[in-house]
């Protein structure tokens, strides 16, 4: 499976008045445009999705939302609890796993630090490899399945500002 992992763009500050809960953060401007860079320079790279997993979270479900619009994708957004900011990355490893049919080529829209840690968890079994993924940041991995746990190859990661210097 091709796995590319997604941070949601930059939202509202925690805090703000009119969102109570964290979860109804929604994205700024500043985060819409810059999200904009990040599906431009997804469609240069010619990514191809089966799937698109989104936390429930607003500022999450309006990134995935934009992203798949600006691939022509817009049907293929799923909320899901795995990617919930709390989520274990053993879980979510869990639920790519039991995804029927297999999907070739998925991406996950989530927060931080759990990205990371699936990242980390990913390649090397521990949820502390160093790894960061910046607000609209992008990870590609090649994931396969052992009998004894999921491995995975980063074949890249991405910041925004890199990806607005491709286009």
């Amino acid at each position: 499976m091709n796995l590319y992992l997604l941070r949601h763009g930059i939202a509202v500050e925690r805090g703000t008045r009119g969102y109570d809960h964290d979860a109804d953060r929604t994205l700024t401007s500043e985060g819409r445009e810059k999200l904009r860079a990040v599906g431009a320079a997804m469609l240069g790279a010619k990514l191809s999705l089966d799937r698109i997993f989104t936390s429930p979270y607003t500022r999450a479900e309006q990134t995935a939302c934009f992203i798949a619009d600006i691939l022509g994708l817009g049907g293929r957004v799923q909320e899901t609890p795995a990617l919930l900011p709390d989520s274990a990355s053993a879980d979510v490893a869990e639920f790519l796993r039991g995804l029927r049919p297999q999907p070739d080529d998925v991406l996950l829209v989530g927060h931080e630090p759990n990205l990371s840690r699936l990242v980390s968890f990913l390649i090397s079994g521990r949820e502390n490899c160093g790894i960061e993924l910046k607000k609209g940041g992008l990870c590609s991995l090649r994931l396969r399945w052992s009998a004894s746990r999921p491995r995975a190859t980063l074949l890249w990661l991405l910041t925004p500002r890199l990806m607005k210097k491709m286009t």
